[in-house]
């Protein structure tokens, strides 16, 4: 969410996304927060093709035509816990 800037005044979103080095502006249509923090992922509805390249850093550097240079964000897999169960007793 850190990625989308809302504009109060016009109830407007938007981000930054990559294409051919250059930072171009979306302006996007939010949909639900999501997350373990609430609102810490939000849905984005439309405005922005499923594959595109978001900026998440040096935001506030950014307007509409800048030249940028991306990296590859590392993301570790996160394993889950084996469930864990408990016996059940049958009544006597």
């Amino acid at each position: 969410q850190a990625s989308v800037v809302t504009d109060a005044t016009t109830n407007s979103s938007q981000l930054f996304f990559i294409r051919d080095g250059r930072a171009r502006v979306a302006v996007v249509q939010l949909g639900a927060k999501l997350g373990a923090a609430e609102g810490s992922v939000v849905e984005i509805l439309s405005g922005i093709s499923p594959n595109a390249i978001i900026a998440t850093d040096h935001l506030a550097d950014l307007y509409d035509g800048a030249a940028v240079k991306t990296t590859p964000l590392q993301i570790t897999p996160v394993q889950s816990a084996p469930a864990q169960s408990t016996p059940v007793q049958k009544g006597r």
